[in-house]
């Protein structure tokens, strides 16, 4: 079992207007940074640097996917369709948990446009697609290599993707989390999430599959909760 480090809380972004101003007010510098690397299916021709920062307050958490290449510096970027299958475009994914005793995930998909696929299940068949008006409170930003300064955080990526998770989007889900009359209940100190973070491109000129926790199946499927991650919140 891959244990991450601890996932720190950041103080609430109050005087953020907007999504772009809350990414641009994080202090990346808190979240411990882990990499998608795995070879699971490989090895492969293209090994892009590809990295994943986590941190959370009162109301939301907070994903940072960034990644770095030959490749990446003009990402194939065409699928531009809500729910469109952006595995074969350049693509940063995360699959997350939040309950580690349940075996539902959600997985967070996105291309450099930002299109994004977000789906809900407990496997890969029967999945539900959410619809655009359930995702409407998760914001997917794709940010270019110059386009926005990471504060305290130094990487030279190509492009990436900062995703924005009201907890009272995952109280939807999750009931554990719904609570009070915000509808919704503060993520707790040591408590467990289980997830993967995968960077893949299936019709990218050298097509590759990388994960942060490894999987050990005979054929690339980023569906395998059994093989998640654990974190623990600070």
């Amino acid at each position: 079992m891959l244990l991450y480090k601890t996932i720190n809380r950041v103080n609430p972004m109050e005087t953020a207007s907007d999504t772009v101003d809350v990414f641009r007010a994080i202090d990346w510098s808190l979240a411990d940074m882990g990499k998608m690397n795995v070879e699971n299916w490989g090895p492969y021709a293209y090994k892009p640097e590809s990295r994943f920062y986590l941190l959370y307050d009162d109301e939301h958490f907070y994903l940072l996917l960034l990644t770095s290449g030959e490749y990446e510096k003009s990402p194939r970027k065409e699928v531009a369709d809500f729910q469109g299958s952006v595995c074969q475009d350049s693509c940063l994914e995360c699959f997350l948990s939040f309950n580690p005793d349940s075996p539902l995930y959600l997985n967070i998909e996105s291309n450099a446009l930002g299109t994004p696929h977000v789906g809900l299940g407990e496997q890969r068949k029967g999945r539900k697609h959410l619809t655009a008006e359930e995702v409407s409170d998760l914001k997917i930003l794709p940010i270019k290599a110059g386009e926005c300064s990471l504060s305290n955080l130094e990487f030279s990526y190509d492009w990436g993707l900062f995703i924005e998770i009201p907890l009272s989007f995952l109280a939807q889900f999750w009931p554990e989390i719904k609570e009070t009359d915000k509808g919704f209940k503060s993520l707790r100190l040591g408590q467990a999430i289980r997830a993967n973070f995968y960077k893949c491109g299936d019709l990218t000129p050298v097509p590759h599959f990388y994960t942060w926790a490894p999987i050990e199946t005979a054929q690339p499927d980023f569906h395998q909760p059994a093989f998640f991650g654990h974190f623990v919140l600070g």
